[in-house]
């Protein structure tokens, strides 16, 4: 389908691809790109059997991509960033070019998350809500992590809300344990339940799956 030949289109995209309707790939390289900190691209599926075309939708400059791409109803992705200089996390949008514009539009939506703990790889979208989840790593505070939810803004252009819907205690006896690796699988039901595992912790240390029901 491609082979990356970098630095231009990137090099070393080893996290997963997001499908749209029109049979589009979307993916992220961790290196290459414009600023050799990894790319945002698009695979387009052939036409009357010509090969797949790529292009580069986006050029990180000084954050690594961190997690597989979402993409909601309304064509924007979501992903989340590390910085190997600053060590901040972050939760980013990249929103498709208006009619009259072809570059796609970058916006850090929330930046380190409270008590020192970094975003874990993978969101999960509640498609009801449009609020995202995800999981922190183990920090200070929360000596297992925690489970957030990062919530719409409540006007047009105003700030995400980032919130803790529940911290993993008891040294991860009774919840688990994440850790600096995944991804997690965290997954959305219909009504709101979250579901996902966790790396170490549980009765025997070898980690849980768990359930998080709305309240």
């Amino acid at each position: 389908m491609h082979s990356f030949g970098g630095p231009a289109d990137g090099f070393a995209a080893n996290l997963g691809l997001t499908l749209d309707s029109s049979g589009n790939l979307y993916g992220t390289t961790s290196g290459g790109g414009t600023n050799g900190s990894g790319t945002v691209f698009e695979l387009t599926p052939p036409v009357s059997g010509d090969a797949w075309s790529e292009s580069v939708l986006y050029s990180f400059a000084s954050e690594y991509p961190y997690s597989e791409m979402i993409r909601d109803k309304g064509g924007h992705l979501f992903g989340t960033t590390y910085s190997s200089a600053t060590g901040a996390d972050s939760i980013y949008r990249l929103s498709p070019p208006a009619l009259t514009k072809t570059v796609w539009q970058f916006d850090e939506l929330y930046s380190s998350p409270p008590a020192g703990g970094g975003f874990l790889p993978g969101l999960a979208l509640n498609r009801g809500t449009s609020n995202f989840y995800g999981l922190t790593s183990p920090n200070p505070t929360y000596s297992c992590g925690t489970l957030y939810e990062l919530a719409q803004p409540a006007v047009a252009r105003g700030a995400w809300t980032y919130s803790t819907v529940h911290s993993l205690q008891s040294g991860g006896v009774i919840d688990g344990c994440t850790f600096d690796n995944g991804p997690y699988g965290l997954f959305v039901g219909a009504d709101g339940t979250l579901f996902g595992v966790t790396f170490t912790g549980g009765a025997s240390s070898r980690g849980t799956v768990f359930q998080v029901t709305p309240q």
